[in-house]
């Protein structure tokens, strides 16, 4: 059995992933309790992480862990934790920023780009590398998923990366887009109308494929069972509903 925290619907796109190459039985916590973890100082979201984590281990035998937030796993230090059981972290993939001569754009929350260590390295050491955040997106985009709204999310969109419908100076270079938080995916084709010639680059296939190895027994059918930690029925109707691929948003 394996634990996916989250702060919101990002963790449904870790899952989804995952499903691809095992199968398991999957407990997934949404913590819209403390949604959103972006801007929060970084003690608070440790504290959350590590309380998300031991109140799962108290109800559940799990195999393994998944933090599926970019946010807690940039602040986290797993090797300082001693739980019993693996915890696998997530990660912004930035695969090809060295040197291809185009800008990439990885796209994350605050905390995400100010702790995350190989973020910071980048930002150190390649100029071609920029990132963008727009404060309390995520939560955005879980208003997004229960309502439908993709009008207000391609409206916050536009404008913070265009101008008048023109791609603003800062972002005409870029061709790839790292997308830094699993929530963004839900929001991929918003951004493929603003950005129309970049590449994306995903974090959740890492954590499907580090997490297979951990899998002890592959079962002939994986299932889901969704908790948040407040009581939100049509956000919880709307996130067991991802897990319909016709309801994704591509």
């Amino acid at each position: 059995m394996v634990g996916v925290i989250d702060s919101g619907s990002g963790g449904a796109n870790v899952i989804i992933e995952c499903m691809k190459y095992y199968n398991e039985d999957f407990i997934y916590l949404v913590d819209n309790q403390n949604s959103p973890y972006g801007n929060k100082p970084a003690y608070k979201v440790l504290e959350i992480t590590k309380s998300n984590i031991e109140n799962l281990l108290k109800e559940y035998k799990l195999d393994l862990i998944i933090i599926a937030c970019n946010t807690a796993s940039s602040i986290i230090d797993i090797t300082k934790m001693d739980y019993n059981v693996p915890i696998i972290t997530t990660s912004p993939n930035l695969l090809g920023v060295e040197g291809n001569g185009y800008d990439t754009l990885l796209f994350a929350t605050k905390n995400t780009i100010k702790h995350n260590k190989k973020v910071q390295y980048y930002l150190s050491n390649y100029s071609n590398f920029k990132t963008a955040n727009i404060k309390n997106f995520a939560k955005n985009i879980d208003f997004f998923i229960k309502n439908g709204d993709t009008y207000a999310i391609f409206s916050l969109l536009s404008k913070k990366f265009t101008l008048h419908g023109v791609l603003k100076k800062q972002y005409k270079n870029v061709k790839n887009i790292a997308l830094g938080c699993t929530h963004f995916k839900h929001i991929k084709g918003q951004l493929k109308k603003i950005f129309t010639e970049a590449s994306f680059l995903e974090c959740e296939y890492g954590v499907a494929i580090n997490s297979k190895y951990l899998i002890r027994k592959n079962r002939h059918r994986s299932s889901v069972k969704v908790i948040l930690t407040k009581d939100e029925p049509e956000f919880e109707r709307a996130i067991k509903n991802l897990f319909n691929k016709n309801l994704l948003v591509n």
